[in-house]
């Protein structure tokens, strides 16, 4: 199973807030040299480019990416390796830069697990994704690395909900913390989020509780529609509330498909930060037996 990335003492506190998002869909020049930074110090220069080459022209019949402008190179960078791989960098589509750090992560880990020896080998995988988030929290850029997976950052709101979420059904109700989970990837994909299979997912979280607790299994009707009604779960306003957030799913959700219908990423990130909570509640009234 996943782990979220954990906030630091000064976030749990209340010492640092989050900046506010600003880089999204993009990622301009002088918010990428520090990306490539990191990188840099990370591993060789070949090696990320050997890297690039894999991930943007598997085939070898496409042209790389290239910055077409001036690029400044300080006297360490005067290499011709350094340089080609500057030029791709950040001649390369924005999404394209989170499918390298994601790449050269998995690489690192790989070799940390299966190759290295621990005695003579310092472990670059996971301090690389620490100078990552730490970077992106920074300067406002909405996504986060966790654990090893580029996935959407919400406000402080939304990420405070979706950990909470995972420490109470991580371990109980995984199959639940799974749902949610895939939930928050349908939103991460890029470069465009999967709002319905976010809604979808996220909804199937919730029903994935009300199975476990009232032992009805799939192919018996086990939807949230079902279980609105059941007074174990719900008092009767709130229920209202959960059949809007059922009936937007079904609907302007596109739960079950219909054809040019596409929620809006916020209102889908709304809805999965809703169910997170409601699954959440479900699982504290209903501890697994």
């Amino acid at each position: 199973m996943y782990a979220l990335a954990m906030p630091s003492f000064s976030q749990r506190h209340g010492f640092a807030q989050s900046k506010e998002i600003k880089f999204r869909e993009e990622l301009p020049e002088q918010i990428r040299i520090p990306i490539y930074d990191i990188l840099r110090r990370t591993a060789h220069p070949s090696f990320l480019l050997e890297r690039m080459k894999e991930l943007f022209d598997p085939y070898g019949v496409d042209p790389m990416p290239s910055y077409v402008g001036d690029i400044s190179v300080s006297k360490e960078e005067d290499d011709p390796s350094v340089i080609s791989f500057k030029r791709t960098f950040l001649g390369c589509k924005w999404f394209q830069v989170y499918y390298l750090i994601e790449d050269v992560f998995a690489q690192l880990r790989f070799h940390e697990e299966e190759l290295a020896d621990p005695e003579t080998e310092e472990p670059r995988a996971f301090p690389m994704q620490q100078a990552i988030n730490d970077y992106f929290q920074h300067v406002g850029i909405g996504w986060q690395m966790v654990d090893g997976e580029i996935v959407r950052r919400g406000n402080d709101a939304f990420e405070d909900t979706m950990l909470n979420a995972h420490k109470g059904l991580c371990e109980s109700r995984p199959t639940a913390d799974g749902r949610i989970h895939a939930a928050i990837e349908s939103l991460s994909k890029r470069p465009n989020p999967d709002t319905a299979g976010a809604v979808s997912d996220a909804i199937s979280a919730i029903e994935c509780i009300f199975s476990d607790v009232t032992g009805v299994k799939a192919g018996q009707k086990a939807t949230l529609a079902n279980f609105i009604d059941d007074p174990r779960f719900f008092p009767g306003s709130l229920k209202n509330a959960i059949g809007g957030l059922w009936g937007y799913a079904c609907n302007e959700g596109a739960r079950h498909g219909r054809e040019g219908v596409v929620p809006d990423f916020d209102d889908a990130q709304f809805v999965v930060a809703v169910c997170a909570a409601i699954s959440t509640l479900l699982n504290s009234k209903n501890p697994k037996q």
